[in-house]
């Protein structure tokens, strides 16, 4: 499916809402009472049935922090590299 842009929305009342495409709804077989969240991936935000999200779903972007925060130390020259680290001769 292509990328969609939508507005957020608020109705009479000042509730806010985001209304999600038809097709949206269909590929996702959602039934009348099942709620969606909207989750942060990679490229962006994926909407998805809120029972569908798995329990790990943060671990890979804990771990893309963990590499960036390694990264950022090396150019600083604040870590050490393997070539570093004295050998074991």
């Amino acid at each position: 499916m292509n990328a969609q842009s939508n507005k957020i929305q608020a109705d009479a009342d000042g509730n806010l809402f985001l209304a999600i495409p038809a097709d949206l709804v269909a590929k996702l077989k959602l039934a009348k009472d099942e709620e969606v969240d909207i989750a942060p991936t990679a490229m962006g935000f994926e909407v998805r049935k809120i029972n569908d999200i798995d329990d790990n779903f943060w671990d890979p972007f804990s771990e893309t922090v963990n590499e960036y925060q390694k990264a950022l130390e090396l150019l600083k020259g604040d870590a050490k590299t393997d070539k570093d680290a004295p050998s074991a001769k």
